[in-house]
């Protein structure tokens, strides 16, 4: 497993962290999932032969929460 952690744009409320967490935890190899809402990061332990840094991306950018910059951690 290793983690991602993604900067943000701010997030403008709690519910959407909470929308972004549901939605990430449904793509098969990610395992959990921490909103940092006031730092504006999200980190996510995920299985890297299931899915890549940049499908997890691209699934942020689409529910309209732009990524600023990544780092991944193994």
């Amino acid at each position: 497993m290793k983690t991602v952690i993604f900067k943000m744009e701010p997030f403008s409320c709690p519910s959407c962290a909470a929308i972004i967490e549901k939605v990430l935890r449904k793509q098969l190899g990610v395992g959990e999932v921490k909103i940092q809402f006031f730092s504006n990061k999200i980190n996510i332990t995920f299985e890297e032969h299931k899915i890549t840094v940049s499908k997890l991306e691209e699934v942020l950018t689409k529910l309209g929460y732009p990524v600023i910059g990544s780092k991944v951690r193994s």
